[in-house]
């Protein structure tokens, strides 16, 4: 009988687990439809430039920056149609942004909060 309680009280904390790494797999596939860009020599100008153009496409905004740092985040516009690859934006960002200054990085905006507050304390 303890060996059924056992097994019972093993296969619920089991369940709960798969059913909260769903939601934590489904949270982070959302955060993905962002993207994290370095560029080398990143300007305000040009940070305030791609804005302009962003959101006058209407589809992709900057949900973070950082010049000292040389961080650009862009995420899709909710409801806007945008799809979640940043690819499309890509053609407003090297209007603005040499294509050769620019790397894609994989910090999610925690880390690049983070390297910001860094560059801005050096």
């Amino acid at each position: 009988m303890q060996y059924r309680a056992f097994f019972l009280h093993l296969a619920t904390t089991l369940v709960v687990v798969v059913l909260l790494s769903g939601k934590a797999s489904a949270q982070t596939s959302l955060d993905r439809s962002a993207v994290t860009l370095q560029v080398r020599g990143l300007t305000s100008a040009m940070r305030d430039g791609l804005a302009q153009d962003l959101k006058r496409d209407g589809h992709y905004r900057i949900a973070f920056a950082c010049v000292p740092a040389g961080i650009l985040v862009l995420e899709p516009i909710a409801g806007s149609g945008a799809r979640s690859n940043i690819v499309s934006a890509l053609p407003l960002v090297h209007q603005r942004i040499d294509r050769n200054s620019i790397v894609a990085s994989d910090l999610d905006r925690n880390a690049a909060e983070s390297r910001c507050a860094e560059a801005r304390n050096r």
